[in-house]
């Protein structure tokens, strides 16, 4: 299975009496994988991992692997942001149930802890990744990634990171790695740069917008992704006037696809009417773009 494309950072789905919306989750599997998605990145920061119990990520991952595999599609999944004796569960049940990786932040201790913690990670036996995204706090020098790197079983890494210079060391030096660009806003910059994919919580609205990219970037058209990265980053910088998660959450609700994202609440309600309705209106038109390029196929 190849593990390279646009990889959707899926939602989990929130319920109105707090529970997880399982056939939402579905749902949204669904549908961006039909939109063209390579692949699912479970339980994760956009997944809501944090807030969901060890039992909800394995009810997640059991209905979200059957989706994956009738579309052929990759499926990564997170198992950080627990305790270590969940996260090692939750590595096995994912490993056992046929994913085709599995990915966790760093521990927030000395990084030896971090090595020995995805030594551990590794004896489940899928492929690991490390998820290094220094503006969720989850941060790790290149000497401290290489380490990691250099462990038997560890794949690649996920780089949600401004810093694409680590990104391009990280490429040269591990050329047998897997390494993917997790931040929206360098959606384009990040794939040029020669990540083999995209991890970003924006996908889950424009997923089809991610693959004209991702084909663009392939096809070695480089003005033509630059000229969708400029439209993309015009959009993003309406939900940086406030906060850009809550402008996610809100357009999500807009569109039907998540009463709510996250179990904590996000501000989502708290997104100008005004705003929502300006994002929601120039969301369309970043969608024509992807489907100016399902057309042109």
């Amino acid at each position: 299975m190849s593990l390279t494309g646009i990889i959707v950072p899926l939602v989990t789905p929130i319920a109105s009496d707090g529970g997880v919306d399982h056939d939402a989750v579905v749902r949204n599997a669904e549908r961006v994988l039909a939109a063209g998605a390579h692949g699912l990145y479970l339980c994760g920061g956009t997944g809501d991992a944090a807030q969901l119990s060890a039992a909800e990520r394995r009810r997640v991952v059991a209905e979200t692997v059957p989706v994956a595999a009738a579309s052929g599609a990759s499926v990564i999944v997170h198992v950080g942001q627990s305790t270590l004796a969940d996260a090692r569960s939750l590595a096995d049940h994912a490993a056992e149930a046929g994913v085709d990786a599995i990915a966790s932040v760093p521990l927030r201790a000395p990084w030896e802890r971090s090595v020995r913690y995805y030594r551990e990670l590794t004896q489940a036996g899928a492929p690991v990744f490390v998820y290094h995204m220094p503006p969720a706090g989850f941060a790790a020098s290149f000497d401290e990634l290489a380490e990691v790197l250099a462990l038997p079983g560890v794949a690649g890494a996920k780089v949600s990171d401004w810093n694409l210079f680590l990104l391009r060391r990280l490429l040269d030096g591990f050329g047998g790695g897997v390494f993917y660009s997790g931040l929206d806003e360098i959606l384009g910059s990040g794939l040029l740069t020669g990540a083999h994919g995209s991890i970003g919580t924006w996908s889950n609205l424009v997923p089809r917008f991610y693959a004209r990219v991702w084909s663009a970037v392939r096809a070695g058209r480089a003005d033509e992704v630059l000229a969708l990265q400029t439209e993309w980053q015009r959009f993003l910088a309406l939900g940086w006037r406030g906060d850009v998660i809550a402008a996610f959450e809100a357009l999500m609700a807009a569109r039907g696809y998540a009463r709510a994202c996250f179990r904590v609440p996000s501000g989502a309600s708290a997104v100008p009417a005004a705003t929502v309705r300006e994002m929601v209106a120039r969301l369309d038109e970043i969608e024509a773009l992807g489907h100016e390029a399902e057309a042109a196929a």
